[in-house]
């Protein structure tokens, strides 16, 4: 069965280091995580650090400074305290009908005051929200992102396409940004340029590590990969 013995220990030897590699990755031994979540945060991280969109959101919602709105949105009953205290904390008139709410507001302060919180969540200042709005900051992220999507959906029904882009940048660059990233520390690429090489550079080294064990081991057992030949009809 063995055809080539240096091969086949090669092989051997390399896939046991890299078995011994792959469980030591398991063990807690990085700040109490195993390496699988410490890149997973690190990566987070970095994506974090990269999606910092908010001069952009404010800038398209000056657009909506002075637009006074009036509209109807539907929501769920456990939705509709949030919803209403979330939206006169913020300056809003809210009348309360049942499954939906009316709300009356200066459309462009409303949306400053959702990427000002917004933005309060993504620099971790929970504390902040927690005392404006009496709420947990993910609580109240999601109540903004859940009314935000009932408002486009209302905008867009009534033909009022403008609003309905403006509600649409803020919940993907604010909101969405804010909930996602909540409780992870904001890094630059740039600032962690070493790691980033090292960790991209040892995920590369390690597939092939793993590759080229399979390989060695099945040349030393006589299992070659060959070519099929093309059959001539």
């Amino acid at each position: 069965m063995v055809q080539h013995k240096k091969s086949l220990a090669l092989g051997i030897v390399t896939l046991i280091a890299f078995f011994i590699v792959l469980i030591i990755m398991f063990f807690p031994i990085f700040s109490g995580k195993n390496a699988f979540q410490a890149a997973d945060d690190f990566f987070n991280s970095i994506a974090k650090g990269s999606s910092n969109y908010f001069d952009t959101v404010k800038a398209a919602i000056e657009t909506e400074k002075g637009n006074r709105i009036r509209i109807e949105v539907s929501m769920k009953a456990e939705q509709g305290k949030n919803f209403a205290a979330a939206l006169k904390k913020a300056g809003a008139e809210v009348i309360e009908k049942g499954e939906k709410i009316e709300i009356s507001c200066d459309y462009g302060r409303l949306l400053s005051e959702i990427t000002l919180d917004s933005e309060a969540g993504y620099f971790e200042k929970g504390d902040e929200l927690k005392a404006k709005y009496n709420m947990e900051p993910r609580v109240l992220l999601y109540t903004w992102w859940n009314l935000l999507k009932e408002m486009e959906k209302e905008f867009k029904f009534k033909k009022m396409f403008k609003e309905a882009k403006v509600a649409n940048e803020v919940i993907g660059k604010a909101v969405e940004v804010a909930y996602n990233f909540y409780g992870i520390k904001a890094e630059k690429a740039s600032s962690k340029f070493g790691l980033l090489s090292f960790v991209l550079i040892f995920y590369v080294l390690y597939t092939l590590w793993y590759g080229y064990g399979i390989l060695w081991l099945f040349n030393g057992l006589g299992l070659e990969m060959k070519a099929g030949k093309k059959k001539e009809v």
